[in-house]
Parts: structure tokens; sequence; C-alpha cells
């Protein structure tokens, strides 16, 4: 052990009563502490003195210091943080938020805005929030989008009076709008019919009298009647009944009355070719002569016309005739008997052109020929079977064209073109030219495809989609896997979900993908494009031409190159990469760099890795007084770095205010410190006029800074100073 305490001359030693140790001190036994208790220091007067902790500063922080070393704290892989004003002057946030990855509340505060929320998953997926802008106050209750209900109310900014709005609690579940007293009973609105029909009030004229009253209203026990009634005429209408009438001299004269009839519906109207005039209706006693039935009319003759129409009934026949003006065309519905078991009825249409004549076969069976009933307005024409271009095929429901040879033996399937078949069941479909639809639900078009597949589809020429749900279309392709899809020419998807287009290219992986001209995507999830390509590792990818992604996650493009390590990355020409997580490439280009201090360097071995090598400079400290030093300057500062381990050195003056004192000053690092509790390095102080030779201690101060420290034995004159430190970035 050194000895640290210099033995004094006479003229210095102690006053009497004082202690002296000349010795080494070595204690055995120290009790321990507490932080109330003071620290023994070793005096510049070689005497042992007791000093406050707090006059070594590094106490207790306020909060503005505290806020100044960082205002973000976080628990449990940040599920539950605290966030303290966090922003600038303008924008500050205060968050305070409380969770476990799952259930989680919060609350928010900014310049303008405060918001309150809970969030929890299944099975309530409840998310809540209470918010206040300067806009208004907004609460909303959601359920995180699963089933899509969403509850808001928002009270506005009202800039013009106070208002307090009180909901009631008592609703059964809907939507309602909130109204105000003005609204309801007495407010400006104007009530509807049904609103006044449902107070059950009548009005009467209060000028009416008996006998002449004026009123308006509904009655009955369900107001299933109404009644207008105008000072001696009336409307009065009700169940399957009307009234219409007129009273004078307080006697009532029912004038017309209607009733319901079961089973029929009658129409009464009055004549339109009268003159304006005033004219009676006539009754039956009304007419000279009585009554006459149909019988009695066709015993007088069985002929008549009026204008272009002439009927004409005989023993064997009835006709309803409309001739033209000049007699070249007609049009005429005739009731023929044929024998005593035979009648038919016929219609038909002539002129100078030529007839057309409808007519109903004499039945064999009872059966109802009924037109549709189409949905739009519009001029529609009935088709005969020689208009007719479809036909049954063979299966259940099925359907196929009449020309072409093509057949539909699926149920519900359907068939066209030229020898198409539909064969799948559950609507199949085929069309074009030799096609086929094998599969349920599949759909083949173009010329030479197959879907043979359940829910299949095949287009284009000579495509093939041979699993369910998968697509081929193009010349010559093939999707053979469920789900795949092919395209292009003489491509072929064999792999689930894969997806292979251009020409030759094959994607032979689950959920693979190739793509340009005679590529291979054979790794699960892998991609291949370009010229001759191979991705074979899962999830690799290969592009360029004839390269190969032979690794697990490995990238690849390029000519001739290949990756063959897991997570191998080649870029360029007859590159083969075989070590895993290794980038690759020929010649490497960097248009820019960032500015600001280096850390490492970086060379290449004898392999052609990148690989980090040392790095040396020179460098600006920052140096700052502590306590005893004033005209502080760096005179020389140079760092070197191997690997994570920095070295640095730097010469300083400095003048000394008080001899046999502490000095000491701050100096920055050229890099970060990774341990900077740590003594960090040495040096020499050196007092060249008085001869005097001391030691200082580099001690880490923070992450970019440490102090030094020595004890001068004269004061007045410069002190120049050689420091020495190491340590470890990481």
């Amino acid at each position: 052990m050194k000895e640290n305490i210099k033995t004094q001359s006479d003229k210095t030693q102690p006053s009497a009563g004082n202690y002296q140790i000349n010795k080494p001190l070595k204690l055995n036994t120290v009790n321990e502490g507490e932080s109330t208790d003071n620290v023994l220091v070793h005096g510049a007067d070689n005497e042992v003195k007791s000093v406050p902790r707090n006059e070594f500063g590094g106490g207790a922080q306020d909060l503005q210091q505290t806020l100044d070393n960082g205002n973000n704290a976080s628990l449990d892989s940040n599920n539950s943080k605290l966030k303290f004003l966090e922003g600038s002057e303008n924008n500050r946030i205060f968050e305070v938020r409380v969770g476990d990855g799952l259930v989680q509340s919060s609350l928010s505060l900014g310049n303008t805005y405060a918001s309150l929320s809970h969030s929890e998953p299944a099975p309530g997926h409840v998310n809540s929030n209470i918010s206040a802008t300067n806009a208004g106050i907004i609460l909303s209750n959601n359920d995180n989008g699963v089933n899509g209900w969403y509850n808001m109310l928002y009270v506005p900014y009202n800039t013009t009076s106070q208002t307090t709005y009180t909901l009631p609690i008592d609703k059964p579940n809907g939507n309602y709008t909130l109204a105000t007293t003005d609204d309801i009973s007495g407010g400006s609105t104007t009530p509807t019919l049904q609103q006044v029909v449902e107070t059950g009030e009548f009005y009467f004229d209060p000028e009416s009298h008996e006998g002449n009253a004026t009123c308006l209203g509904f009655y009955g026990t369900d107001k299933e009647n109404v009644a207008i009634i105008g000072r001696g005429s009336g409307l009065l209408a009700g169940t399957n009944e009307f009234t219409l009438s007129t009273t004078a001299s307080g006697l009532n004269a029912t004038i017309l009355r209607g009733r319901y009839i079961e089973g029929k519906n009658l129409n009464f109207e009055l004549p339109e070719d009268k003159d304006s005039g005033t004219y009676t209706l006539a009754t039956l006693n009304d007419i000279t002569g009585g009554s006459q039935n149909l019988q009695q009319v066709l015993d007088q003759g069985s002929y008549g016309r009026k204008g272009h129409t002439e009927v004409s009934i005989n023993d064997d026949s009835g006709a309803i005739i409309t001739n033209s003006t000049d007699g070249t065309a007609f049009a005429r519905i005739i009731s023929k008997w044929i024998n005593n078991s035979n009648c038919t009825p016929e219609l038909q249409s002539y002129n100078v052109n030529g007839s057309t004549t409808v007519s109903i076969i004499p039945p064999v069976a009872f059966t109802n020929i009924m037109f549709p009933a189409k949905s739009a307005a519009g001029d529609y024409t009935v088709a005969t079977l020689d208009d007719l271009v479809w036909s049954s095929g063979t299966g259940s429901n099925s359907i196929k064209a009449s020309n072409g040879g093509s057949n539909a033996t699926g149920s519900n399937a359907v068939a066209q073109g030229n020898a198409t078949l539909a064969a799948g069941n559950n609507g199949s479909h085929s069309e074009g030219n030799f096609t086929a639809a094998l599969g349920d639900s599949s759909h083949a078009e173009g010329t030479g495809t197959l879907a043979s597949g359940q829910n299949s589809h095949a287009e284009g020429q000579d495509s093939k989609a041979m699993d369910d749900i998968a697509h081929a279309e193009g010349l010559n392709t093939q999707a053979t896997a469920v789900a795949s899809h092919s395209e292009g020419s003489g491509t072929v998807a064999s792999g689930y979900a894969s997806h292979a287009q251009g020409s030759g290219s094959k994607a032979e992986g689950m959920n693979s993908h190739a793509e340009g001209q005679n590529t291979i995507a054979s790794g699960p999830a892998s991609h291949s494009q370009g010229s001759g390509s191979k991705a074979t590792g899962f999830s690799s990818h290969a592009g360029g031409n004839n390269s190969e992604a032979n690794g697990m996650f490995s990238f690849v493009h390029g000519l001739d190159s290949k990756a063959n390590g897991e997570n191998t990355i080649v870029f360029g020409k007859n590159i083969i990469g075989d070590s895993n997580d290794t980038a690759y490439v020929d010649f490497l280009n960097i248009k820019r760099l960032a500015t600001g201090n280096a850390v490492n360097g970086i060379g290449l071995d004898a392999n052609g890795n990148v690989v980090e090598s040392s790095i040396s400079g020179n460098f600006t400290p920052t140096i700052t007084a502590i306590e005893n030093v004033t005209d502080l300057a760096v005179l020389e500062a140079t760092y070197s770095k191997v690997g994570n381990i920095v070295t640095a050195r730097v010469t300083f003056v400095a003048e000394v205010n008080v001899a046999n004192t502490r000095s000491g000053f701050f100096l920055t690092t050229p890099t970060s410190i990774y341990n900077f509790s740590a003594n960090i390095g040495t040096g020499t102080v050196v007092n060249v006029s008085d001869n005097d030779y001391v030691p200082a201690i580099c001690q880490g101060f923070n992450t970019t800074s440490f102090t030094v420290s020595f004890y001068p034995h004269f004061n007045g004159n410069q002190y120049q100073g050689s420091l020495i430190f190491q340590y470890s970035i990481e």
C-alpha cells in the first residue's frame, strides 16, 4: 500500500491535542452509516475533517431537475406508462396509462384537449371515451369494430347561453332524438291529420242548429266511419257502405247509396258524349217497354254494327270483328262449334300483306297456359318453337344450346357453343369450343379448356384447372392444386394457393409465386422472377437471369448468382453466397455518407467480408472548470478506437487559485461512455516553474463527459497536464 500521509516538519506539526498518523491507516471493521452522516476527508493541512454530504452535490432532486433528465416512465413492457409534459410550449402532452396489454385505462391531457378512456377485449369488446375540446364534449362507447355498434353523445360548445341537459333513464333500446319543451304539445309544429284523428274529437260549427248541422269527423267504436255534413247536404262513409244525401225542410232525401256486394266488382259510369246541360238519370221503371234479356235481343236479330266494329252470332259460331276504314284490314275473335265434343276459339289479324291467326287446338288434358307477369312496362313478343335455341339437357334442371352438339349432364348445368360438356352438378357451365366443365359449379370457356375441380375456372386455349377453386387462363396453362392460379403461356401452378404467370414458369411450392420466363418457385412462400431463376428455399426470392435462392429467407438478384445460406443476400453477377446472415455484392458504391463522428471503422478480411477496423483522429473536447482553476485550455486531443474500446490522450493548461486544494474540471469524450461510473484514466499535472508534479484522476461523470481532479502544491503559476483515459462504448 502506498503511503499517502506526508510527514510534516517540526515547524508545521499540528497543535497539541491532535493525534498524528504517519503510517497507512487500515480499518478491519467499519459500521454501516446513515444517509445523514458526514464524510471524513483529508484536508490540505493533513488533518482529517468532517464534511456534510450535501457539500459534494448529488443530493435529492426537485421536480424540475427530474424532468430535465427525462419525462417518460414505463412498466410491464410499456403496458403502463407515465408521459409528463412532453412536447413544446404550445403542444404539451400529459398521459397516464395503466394496463396489462389487453385491458387498459388512460388519462391524456394536451393544450387543446382532455381525454379519459377505457378499453378491454372479449367478451365485452368495450372501448369507452370521454373527451373535451374547444368544440364541445363527446361521450362515446363502441365495441372496437367487432359487431359494428357505436354509441356517442355530442354536446357542442354553446356561445350564446348556458344550457343544462338531463337524460331520461327509462327508455327501451333504440335511437332517440332529444327535444326541448317548445317542441312538445303547443309548439309551432302543425299537427298531422293522424294526430288529430287519434284525439277522438269531432268538429261542429257553433252556428249550426238541429237538422241543419255542419260537422267533420270520425265516429264509431274504432273510428271506422267518416262524416262530412254541410248545412243540408252530406257524405257518410262507413264499413262496406256510403250514402250521399241532401236535406230540405227537415226531410232527409237519399239520392245515392252504395254497398259492397261480396264477389262482385261493379263500376257505373255516366255517359261522356252529352252536351252541356242538366240531365236526369232514369230508373228501370222509366224505360218504355220494360227491360229485355239477351235472348229477347237475339230473337230480334243476331247481327249488330256500330262504327268499325260488328258483332255476329249464329248457330255454329260467334264473332266480334273490327274493320279498317277502307275494308282492307280487320281483326276478329271467333268462337266455333266443331262437333258435339269440341269447340275452339280463334284470334285473327288480317291486312293486305297477310294474316296471323292464333288457334287453340281442342285439348286432350286439363292444362293452363299462363303468361308471365313482367315487372317492367314494355312490349314483349311471344316466341314459337322455331325461335328457341335452348333445350333441356340430360341433367336435372339443366339446359343446352340446341345447335353445336353440346350437352349438360350435371344438375342445373348449362352447355353452349360447339361440342361442349357441362357434367358438374350445382350449376357447372361450359361454353366455347370443345370445352368441359366436369367439377361441381365449375366453368370452362374458350377452346379445348378443362375445369375439373370443384368451383374451378378454365379459360383461353388448352388451359386446365384441375383442382378445387383453381383458375387457369391463357395458352396451355395448368392450375393443378387447390386455390392455385396459372396464367400466360405454358405456366404451371402446382402448389397450394400458388400463382404462376408469364411463359413456362412453375409455382411448385405452397403459397409460391413464379413469374417471367421459365422461372421456378419450389420453396414454400417463395418468389421467382426474371428468366430461368429458381427460388427453392423457404420464403426465398430469386430474380434476374439464371440465379438461384436456395437458402431459407435468402434473396438473390443478378446473373448466374446463388444465395445458398440462410438469410443470405446476393446482388450481382457470378457470385456464390454460402454464409448465413451475410450480404454479397461485387462493387459497393455509396452515393452519400451522413455527417458525424465515426464510432468504428470498416475493412475487408481475406474472404472479402466487411469487418470492423480501428479508427483514430483528433477531437475537440469541451473543458469546463469545477473548482480552484481558471484559464483552462485544451492544447491537443487525439483518440483511437479498436473494437469497442476507445483510448484518448489530452494535454491542457490551467491556472491554480489556491495551493494544496482539490482542483478539477469537466472534459467531454469523443464518443459515448458505456460504464460512466468507473475510473477511466490517469494523468500528470506539472508546474515547471516550481518543479511540482502531481497525479490526476479521470472519473466518469455521465455518458459524454468525465471529471479530472488533482491537488497542486503551489498557486499563481500555470500548470500543464497530460491525460490518458480509456473506456468501452458497449
